[in-house]
């Protein structure tokens, strides 16, 4: 009985050994559920497992791997959402443990048939939620400089980050995020996917103004159908915010501009929601350690943000403080002052201390804001940006600069700001 015992313990084992551990996971996973789903992912499994032992082959990452492939393309699966459901759920298993040589080897025609599974599954959210994961984890696979293969099924990809289901929504931005990550070391597939996310902004962010400029001409008839337009705009825009402050530290330098020049667009409509979620969009960029943004970029975004929205959002008139607007907005645009300047302290320390007195000038208002999170977030702000950017050097820079101009220099500037804050308004 113990031999027999072992015996078995040490088969099992073998089989995991050669599988990588896919049936064990599954089982784990679903092995003690009733609910039809997961019954329906065991059946597939044992399904594959014994067309693969009747071929008289060993269950591996690879054959399991290309049974599913083929059982994907027959009508059962093409007719059966469940069925589809249940197989792509196997096969994402699988293919975390398939080497990335078998996938190139098998590129093409798995995208083609993967992106026909999406498309078909469309309307069914469960199943097409599991095909976007087996997508995303092929077209991380992509070779090095043949990303002329992928293109159209990154683009279906990039068509379900809007989808108003939210967890196909969520797949399809974490399936993108992870085809990104998996390209950092191939900058010319990397250099095209980035692209290929501008245009998508291009045709996404600007739907709130051109929907408001088309409501600002529609007649009494058409004001509904108009004001279900903006919403529909604004509800994408917000989608699409949400999956950049992932995506963009991840895309190449050369791709930003065009990208931040629509983020910067935003600004003016003057939504807070979207204001914020703009402003954490760039914060995500700017804090990154391995985001592609220049220093010369990082300069010119934060000149434009001080010179033109931060102004108007903190302390222009009718400002948000004034309004006593979202905090959150407030907050947000704090913070990426303080992390845009700070990041540039680091790079170009004479750049960031000619903007630092005029950030600072921005951030001591709100020391007096109504909200304990909006002064807590200038506050700190305030702290990090002195200590950061303040240097020796750079005190030692502005007295000569003091020297050579007239009128209230940087120096005097930045001084007095911080003087200000000291004032009984702010106590």
């Amino acid at each position: 009985m113990t031999e027999a015992l072992s015996a078995g313990v040490a088969g099992l084992n073998m089989a995991q050994n050669a599988d990588g551990g896919i049936v064990a996971e599954i089982h784990s996973r679903h092995g003690r559920s009733a609910q039809p789903e997961s019954q329906q992912v065991l059946a597939v499994l044992r399904a594959v497992l014994e067309v693969i032992s009747a071929e008289g082959m060993a269950a591996t990452p690879t054959t399991i791997f290309a049974a599913l492939m083929s059982a994907l393309d027959r009508p059962d699966a093409q007719s059966s959402p469940g069925i589809t459901l249940a197989m792509c759920t196997v096969l994402a298993v699988a293919l975390v443990r398939v080497p990335n040589g078998v996938l190139r080897s098998k590129f093409n025609s798995s995208v083609q048939l993967l992106s026909k599974v999406a498309e078909r599954s469309r309307q069914e959210a469960a199943a097409v939620k599991a095909a976007l994961l087996c997508l995303g984890q092929v077209l991380a696979a992509v070779e090095p400089g043949a990303w002329h293969a992928a293109s159209r099924t990154f683009q279906l990809l990039l068509s379900f980050a809007t989808d108003n289901r939210p967890k196909v929504r969520k797949r399809a931005q974490a399936s993108t995020g992870d085809v990104l990550a998996a390209l950092q070391n191939s900058p010319q597939n990397l250099a095209a996917a980035s692209e290929a996310i501008v245009a998508v902004c291009k045709l996404v962010l600007p739907g709130p103004a051109a929907a408001a400029r088309a409501a600002a001409t529609a007649s009494n008839k058409q004001r509904a159908a108009a004001e279900a337009a903006i919403a529909a705009a604004v509800n994408d825009v917000l989608h699409l915010l949400g999956a950049l402050k992932a995506w963009v530290p991840l895309m190449t330098g050369p791709s930003l501009p065009p990208l931040l020049e629509q983020l910067l667009k935003l600004y003016s409509l003057h939504q807070p929601l979207l204001s914020r979620h703009t402003s954490e969009v760039l914060g995500s960029l700017i804090a990154r350690p391995g985001s592609q943004i220049s220093s010369s970029q990082l300069q010119q975004l934060i000149e434009l943000l001080v010179d033109g929205e931060a102004s108007h959002v903190l302390s222009g008139p009718g400002s948000a403080v004034a309004a006593s607007a979202d905090g959150d907005q407030l907050s947000a645009m704090a913070k990426l002052l303080e992390g845009g300047l700070c990041r540039l302290a680091e790079q170009v320390p004479a750049a960031a201390g000619k903007l630092l007195p005029r950030v600072v000038h921005l951030l001591v208002p709100l020391l007096a804001a109504e909200q304990d999170g909006v002064r807590y977030s200038a506050s700190g702000a305030l702290q990090s940006l002195l200590r950061s950017c303040l240097t020796p050097e750079l005190v030692t820079t502005l007295q000569r600069q003091q020297q050579q101009q007239q009128g209230l220099s940087p120096l005097q500037s930045l001084v007095a700001a911080v003087a200000s804050s000291l004032g009984a308004r702010y106590q």
